[in-house]
C-alpha cells in the first residue's frame, strides 16, 4: 500500500465526506472526552452520514455511514486535564477539519 492513500474503508468515508461538501448536503458530528486513569485526557470525534440500507426483512431503513473519526491525547498539564476540557477540544476539532475539507474542495 502507497503510504499517502487511505485504507480502503477510510478511503470511502473520506470520499463520501468530500462529496457531500460539495454537494451541500448535511454531515453529523459529535466528540467526546475522558479521563484516563493516569491524569490524562483523550478526545474522540466523530464525522458520520445517515444512509439508506435495506435490513435482513428486506425494509428500507437508515444506517450510520462512518466519513471520519480520531483519537487524540489532549496537552496540558495533568492536574489541568478534565474530561470537559478533552471534550471541548473536540467541538473545535471538528469544525477545523470541516473547514480544512472545504476549503480541499473548492
Amino acid at each position: 500500500m502507497d503510504t499517502h492513500e487511505f485504507p480502503t474503508r477510510e478511503r470511502e468515508g473520506f470520499n463520501e465526506l468530500i462529496q457531500r461538501l460539495r454537494e451541500g448536503k448535511d454531515i453529523d458530528a459529535e466528540s467526546d472526552g475522558s479521563r484516563l486513569e493516569d491524569g490524562r485526557a483523550s478526545v474522540g470525534w466523530i464525522m458520520w452520514a445517515m444512509r439508506d440500507d435495506v435490513n435482513e426483512e428486506g425494509r428500507l431503513t437508515k444506517r450510520r455511514q462512518i466519513l471520519m473519526g480520531s483519537t487524540i491525547q489532549v496537552d496540558g498539564r495533568l492536574d489541568a486535564n478534565t474530561a470537559f476540557r478533552a471534550e471541548a477540544l473536540g467541538c473545535l476539532i471538528i469544525p477545523i477539519i470541516k473547514c480544512l475539507a472545504n476549503e480541499f474542495v473548492h
